[in-house]
């Protein structure tokens, strides 16, 4: 597949305790929600890696819609492959709410996007024509 590469890059990340992890490493970052960044944003490029299924269905496809208004050449998704049970934050920063599963999806959910489906989990692609 192939990915656009921006020549900047911000992560979005509402937990607090997450986002002194990414400045830490060096990041540029915005805490708050996908939809609330979204909402506000134009970007090149939009990757939501591992971050839809912890939103209920609804809210996560409210998200998707705001990547593809603000993604001016390409939105990247990654998300585990059905419902795939998670409770609690494997970092153990208390982040056990934002870790939490809430929706599963199935890479024929997005109609003409591109998709690469591994064992457990898929990329859709869409990039702007």
């Amino acid at each position: 597949m192939q990915w656009y590469t921006p020549e900047r890059h911000t992560c979005v990340e509402p937990y607090d305790k997450y986002c002194d992890k990414l400045r830490d490493a060096g990041y540029s970052y915005v805490q708050a929600t996908a939809a609330q960044a979204l909402g506000e944003m134009t970007a090149e490029a939009v990757y939501l890696l591992d971050v839809i299924e912890h939103m209920y269905k609804e809210e996560a496809a409210t998200a998707i819609e705001l990547a593809l208004k603000a993604a001016t050449r390409q939105v990247v998704i990654f998300t585990p492959k059905g419902f795939m049970e998670q409770e609690e934050d494997g970092w153990q920063l208390g982040g056990d709410y934002w870790q939490k599963h809430r929706s599963g999806w199935l890479p024929g959910e997005f109609v003409g996007w591109k998709t690469q489906t591994y064992a457990r989990g898929f990329f859709a692609v869409w990039t702007a024509k």
